[in-house]
């Protein structure tokens, strides 16, 4: 897998249209005006995180993901956690997601005049992932990007219209953080983190990926960086474009109240339909991410602490963790 394939996975698994479209609201019943201040420190903090994660997948190229580096860096046992951590995380995200789909493809087909039950895209939807993942992961990563750039764009467009109308205009409110308190940006934050959830899950493919102790470092840490900047200035328009923080926080839809406020309301149908294969790619990169953690896991820490299958330890398995060093001694 490239290094495009490659940086697609984390991007999908962040699915950062849902962020604008649901999310930033809740940060700023907390934050208020200091709400793209959260984004950047959250998107600091992250790419720390990032760092940490880059360091082990310098040295080790695996399916397993933190499941393998926190089994190097912690012992066993820890790692054998961690695994099944991440399984059951991806596994929800991608429940998760598809309920998402579900609910933003029948708002969509609603403004075509359509009544489709929810329950069709659940069972379409989770039919599609499978296939999909099923297939080829080279075609899942490639899919997942090109529907995530779909969706960001038409998510951007809004943006780009608010700035235009209001002349691009300094904001004094937000960048003087008028009524902002430490306490709600660390509130916020805690809600706001779990807008990046998944940043890491290109690391999943360093058993697939050209180079992956170049690549998989590059894609942690790039995703995390540009999805971090586009939801801080997504904060700041969608602050700047709706007529006060009450109204802001209490929205379930500040994208569509964006587009009305602005006379873009034809534009509604077309950005649910954005969410909607947000939604969709995102769950793919979960289901994606869980088969190779869950792959790494049986491999390895199944062997671990299941003696019955010690036996099958002095096999080769020729998807197992590599060093680096022993990569290029052969």
């Amino acid at each position: 897998m490239s290094f495009t394939d490659t940086i697609a996975q984390s991007f999908a698994n962040i699915a950062p249209t849902v962020t604008p479209a649901l999310a930033i609201p809740f940060v700023v019943a907390s934050a208020g005006f200091g709400s793209w201040l959260t984004y950047l420190i959250i998107t600091v903090g992250l790419i720390l995180v990032g760092l940490n994660i880059t360091v082990f997948a310098q040295k080790y190229a695996s399916s397993g993901a933190l499941y393998t580096f926190v089994s190097k860096g912690l012992g066993a046992t820890s790692g054998f956690m961690t695994g099944w951590g991440l399984i059951v995380a991806y596994l929800f995200t991608a429940m998760a997601t598809l309920i998402g789909l579900g609910i933003f493809g029948k708002l969509f087909m609603e403004h075509l005049g359509l009544s489709v039950p929810s329950v069709v895209f659940y069972a379409v939807g989770g039919l599609l992932i499978w296939l999909f993942a099923y297939r080829d992961i080279r075609l899942s990563a490639v899919l997942a990007l090109v529907l995530e750039i779909v969706s960001v764009a038409l998510i951007a467009v809004v943006g780009v219209i608010v700035l235009v109308k209001e002349g691009f205009r300094f904001d004094v409110e937000q960048f003087s953080l008028e009524g902002v308190t430490f306490g709600g940006i660390q509130t916020a934050m805690v809600l706001g983190v779990f807008a990046f959830v998944g940043f890491e899950s290109a690391a999943t493919l360093g058993g697939e990926s050209r180079n992956p102790y170049r690549t998989i470092p590059r894609a942690v840490i790039i995703s995390t960086t540009v999805v971090g900047l586009f939801f801080a200035l997504m904060a700041y328009v969608e602050v700047l474009g709706i007529p006060s923080l009450e109204a802001l926080a209490g929205s379930t839809a500040p994208i569509d109240d964006l587009a009305t406020a602005y006379g873009i309301k034809w534009f509604i149908p077309i950005i649910e339909f954005g969410a909607s294969i947000s939604f969709f790619s995102c769950s793919l990169a979960s289901v994606n991410a869980a088969s190779r953690v869950m792959s790494g896991h049986v491999r390895d820490g199944a062997r671990r602490h299941i003696p019955q299958l010690h036996q099958f330890r002095a096999q080769p398995q020729p998807d197992a963790a590599c060093r680096r060093d022993d990569f290029f001694a052969a």
